[in-house]
C-alpha cells in the first residue's frame, strides 16, 4: 500500500485503491494454494525433508505438547512473533516457489525506448516474455534442480550456491517480480503461509493413497495459477503422533 500511495492514481481515488487491495487478498490467497498444496506433496515425497521440517516445528513451537491427548490448540500456538523462529520452514516454502512458480510466465508491453546495459535495445510497443520456470530450474545456477533441496536457501549449505561454486545469479530466483511491479501478494502469502502449513503439520499426517507418487514412478501433478483445471490426488489424513518426529 505504501509504493501504491505514491502513485498519484491511487491517492485520492478510495475506488482504485479498494480494487488494488482485493486484487491483493486475491493473488495471496491463489499463491497460497499452489504453493502449499506442493508443499505438502513434496514433503510426501521427501520423508528426510518432512522429518527435519517436523523436528523444527516441534522445538520451536511444540515441546510441551508432544505427550499431550489432546490436539495442538494451533491458533493459541502460532503467533505473529513466533513463527519468525521457523527458518528450515521458510527454506521449503522458498524451495517450493522455486520448482513450481505460481505464475509460470509473465510479462508486458515497452511503454518507451530503453537500451539495457549489454546493449539490448527495445522499442515502444515491444512485448516481453519471462520465464520463471525456465530461470528457476537452470542447470547453470541450481544443483540438480529437479530435486526438493530447501538447504538452498541455506547460506551455509554449498547448495546456496551454483553448481562451480559461484553466486546465483540474483535474478535466478524470482516468483514474485520486483520493484514497483512486484506481486502484490507477496508478504500476505510469505506470512500466511508460515500459519497454514505448520498449523496443519502439527495436527495431521499425509501420504498418497497411490504411492507411486511418492516413489516417482508417477509424475506429481503441476499446481500452479495456468492450469486450466485443478488436479485430482487423493490422500490419506491422519491425526499426526509427534513422538515420531523426536
Amino acid at each position: 500500500m505504501t509504493i501504491l500511495l505514491s502513485e498519484d492514481i491511487f491517492k485520492n481515488n478510495n475506488k482504485a485503491m479498494v480494487d488494488e487491495i482485493i486484487t491483493f487478498f486475491l493473488a495471496g490467497s491463489f499463491t497460497l494454494r499452489s504453493v502449499n498444496s506442493n508443499m505438502i506433496m513434496y514433503l510426501c515425497k521427501y520423508p528426510d525433508v518432512k522429518k527435519k521440517l517436523m523436528s523444527e516445528i516441534i522445538n520451536t513451537h511444540l515441546k510441551g505438547l508432544v505427550n499431550e491427548p489432546k490436539p495442538v490448540d494451533t491458533e493459541k500456538v502460532y503467533t505473529f512473533q513466533s513463527v519468525e523462529n521457523l527458518k528450515y520452514f521458510v527454506n521449503c516454502f522458498y524451495e517450493s516457489l522455486r520448482m513450481e512458480p505460481p505464475t509460470v510466465v509473465s510479462g508486458g508491453i515497452y511503454t518507451e525506448d530503453q537500451t539495457f546495459p549489454n546493449g539490448l535495445r527495445v522499442k515502444k510497443g515491444d512485448f516481453f516474455v519471462i520465464n520463471m520456470q525456465a530461470m528457476q530450474n537452470d542447470k547453470n545456477e541450481w544443483f540438480s534442480p529437479e530435486r526438493f533441496m530447501p538447504e538452498r536457501f541455506d547460506p551455509s549449505s554449498p547448495y546456496y550456491k551454483r553448481p562451480d561454486g559461484n553466486k546465483r545469479n540474483p535474478l535466478s530466483f524470482n516468483p514474485f517480480m520486483g520493484g514497483k511491479r512486484i506481486c502484490l501478494g507477496k508478504t500476505f502469502a510469505e506470512v500466511v503461509a508460515k500459519f497454514v502449513v505448520p498449523a496443519l503439520l502439527s495436527r495431521f499426517t499425509f501420504d498418497f493413497v497411490d504411492q507411486d507418487y511418492a516413489t516417482g514412478v508417477k509424475k506429481k501433478p503441476k499446481v500452479n495459477l495456468d492450469m486450466e483445471e485443478d488436479p485430482v490426488l487423493l490422500f490419506k489424513i491422519r491425526r499426526v503422533n509427534l513422538k515420531n518426529y523426536l
